[in-house]
């Protein structure tokens, strides 16, 4: 996972323990790269690429099937809260009957995210470790 640039984890809300799997993925991969960033001396500055990558979150979108079998439970996930708060972090909640539609909340989330793995990639490719608009321009296509 190091060459990553973002991550897709996926639940299914009809099954509890599918959240319990999401939550422990979700804390391994976290505390690892907590973990790696702690084997390094905290009061030396930043001096590697790999130093950067691992103090920043990688994007992750997290995607919740099954909503219209259980509508109640997708607001009212308790267990990721804390994940929620990290930057970079999307939750969609999907509904089978529905489809997708442009401009819905879902799809704004879902644009988010891959705007935010681009950003990511980009500064990744830059070496900066900073992106954003600035260091380029997004095309629509339509």
């Amino acid at each position: 996972m190091e060459d990553a640039v973002g991550l897709v984890l996926m639940h299914d809300l009809s099954n509890m323990r599918s959240e319990e799997n999401l939550v422990q993925w979700a804390n391994l991969l976290y505390e690892n790269a907590y973990d790696h960033r702690k084997m390094t001396d905290p009061k030396m500055p930043v001096l590697y690429a790999s130093d950067v990558e691992y103090s920043q979150p990688i994007p992750t979108l997290v995607v919740a099937s099954h909503f219209d079998e259980y509508p109640q439970r997708a607001r009212a996930e308790s267990r990721l809260h804390k994940l929620r708060l990290q930057q970079n972090f999307y939750t969609v909640s999907l509904d089978c009957r529905k489809p997708l539609l442009n401009g819905s909340s879902e799809n704004m989330v879902i644009n988010k995210f891959f705007d935010a793995v681009i950003d990511a990639d980009r500064a990744k490719q830059d070496g900066t470790g900073v992106g954003g608009f600035a260091s380029y321009r997004r095309r629509r296509i339509n």
